[in-house]
């Protein structure tokens, strides 16, 4: 049986679209890919928003505390940066650039003065 020209081209400009329109939405979802990451505790509390690739640091209780926010990237590349902050209602945040669908590590410490007194684990995100 043979197709006829028109019929064939029509097959392949259907399959063609197809293919085009699935890659164009596996693109789209790739690029958008990520997970925010947090820990809220009474006395504090750490943010990771993959958009953006925001970092947050808040203290939430006058106690004289320290909280002590921690973030490196999960193959440990590059180091592990800090942002620190004290006093009730206060915050910090910064933006550290990862390449779309990095796995991130955070982790949140109370200290005094210098002596670490509590640590969370390390919480997973992707930027």
């Amino acid at each position: 049986m043979r197709m006829r020209s028109g019929m064939r081209r029509t097959i392949v400009l259907i399959t063609t679209l197809a293919f085009v329109s699935a890659g164009t939405t596996v693109a789209a979802t790739s690029a958008s890919a990520g997970t925010n990451a947090q820990l809220v505790l009474a006395r504090g509390g750490i943010w990771w928003k993959h958009y953006g690739d925001r970092f947050t640091v808040k203290d939430r209780m006058a106690d004289g505390y320290w909280i002590k926010g921690f973030f490196r990237l999960a193959s440990g590349g590059g180091g592990t940066r800090t942002l620190s902050v004290s006093g009730a209602g206060k915050e910090r945040s910064t933006t550290f650039n990862r390449r779309e669908g990095s796995d991130i590590r955070i982790k949140m410490c109370y200290y005094d003065e210098l002596v670490a007194l509590w640590c969370s684990d390390w919480i997973n995100g992707v930027a």
